[in-house]
């Protein structure tokens, strides 16, 4: 009989960096409707833990909108 280890996350998708960068707004898109489904204020979200449940960079919020303003202020 085989013993699998519970701890090997080697086949796990989602802890694969890649995946994460090309999933990140479908993240993010379902971590805000599952708040929105809860019936809890979006404004109690903090941004860090936002970050955490998708797997992104604590600044990913402060780049995202740098980003935004960059290309509007380029207009």
């Amino acid at each position: 009989m085989r013993s699998e280890c519970h701890t090997d996350t080697s086949g796990d998708i989602t802890m694969n960096r890649q995946w994460i960068c090309e999933q990140i707004d479908r993240l993010l898109a379902w971590e805000i409707l599952c708040t929105v489904a809860n019936h809890d204020e979006l404004s109690s979200v903090k941004s860090s833990d936002l970050c955490d449940k998708i797997g992104a960079n604590e600044q990913y919020f402060y780049h995202v909108f740098h980003n935004i303003k960059s290309k509007l202020n380029a207009e």
